[in-house]
């Protein structure tokens, strides 16, 4: 029974990533919504209104996503990704500090352990972090963590933080999830070999 209910979840997963494949998000939309009680499927669901620009419905399924796991990581990150889109740059604070705070020390949360294809770098985190700290005027606390962001520095996307400075950081782009594809598990015919 556990299998049946698994493998229709992956049928609905993949009829959500070809619809999303071809850009039709609302279907993608539908589809996921008839499995929104995962904090996962609801985390996808925020990603896709993100891509359509609708900051404050995805912040609601970043939301809805955190009240289903209080430990995702990925949701507070993106929620204050959306909520400095929003210029809501306190709150975007809170939920950078409420991230760092769930990565409890690591320099990264590699989601790939739960068949998700996104690694989550400390140095991202601190970076937006500082971001939002500069727009609620308290600059030197966002150069410090702009100084921990460009320390924690790992990877060749990380190049832009080490050019950052307090004051330049206000006009520079996030980090953020930038594609599903990076995001959705494997498509459901790679996965059916293993039911």
């Amino acid at each position: 029974m556990a299998l049946d209910a698994l493998q229709e979840e992956l049928e609905v997963w993949d009829r959500a990533l070809r619809a999303f494949d071809v850009k039709n998000y609302e279907t993608a939309l539908t589809t996921f919504e008839l499995f929104s009680y995962t904090s996962t499927i609801v985390t996808n669901i925020g990603l896709i209104r993100v891509l359509q620009g609708k900051y404050e419905l995805a912040t609601k399924s970043f939301s809805d996503a955190i009240e289903l796991d209080r430990f995702l990581a990925i949701a507070f990150f993106q929620r204050g990704v959306c909520y400095l889109h929003l210029k809501l740059f306190e709150k975007a604070s809170e939920d950078f500090g409420e991230t760092q705070i769930k990565l409890r020390g690591n320099t990264c949360i590699n989601y790939e352990v739960l068949g998700l294809r996104f690694i989550l770098h400390s140095a991202e985190v601190l970076f937006n972090w500082a971001k939002a700290l500069v727009h609620v005027g308290r600059k030197e606390e966002g150069a410090t963590y702009l100084q921990r962001a460009i320390s924690a520095c790992s990877e060749e996307r990380h190049a832009r933080i080490k050019h950052a400075s307090a004051t330049s950081i206000g006009d520079m782009k996030p980090f953020a999830v930038v594609s599903l594809l990076e995001w959705f598990l494997p498509p459901f015919s790679s996965l059916t070999r293993y039911l």
